[in-house]
């Protein structure tokens, strides 16, 4: 978990967001799972829980992998504020 918790950090801080605000929004999505959901028919999946839309909208990869979930979810972020 920390090492996950150190790539949102530094990622965050990449992007100029608040390392503190990313990493509170993992937690409460995911527990810092980046296969959350995995099993399970929702859309919503990985750290941030995005949906593929909102994955192939705003990133590439694999949902599952927590480079690509965070960064997707990063520049989701920085377009809503």
């Amino acid at each position: 978990m920390a090492d996950i918790q150190d790539l949102i950090r530094q990622r965050a801080i990449a992007a100029g967001i608040d390392p503190t605000a990313a990493l509170a929004i993992a937690r409460i999505e995911s527990n810092f799972d980046p296969a959350s959901n995995m099993n399970k028919a929702t859309q919503y999946k990985g750290l941030y829980q995005l949906g593929k839309n909102e994955l192939a909208a705003n990133g590439t990869g694999d949902i599952y992998d927590p480079t690509a979930n965070t960064d997707a979810f990063l520049k989701l972020y920085n377009s809503n504020n």
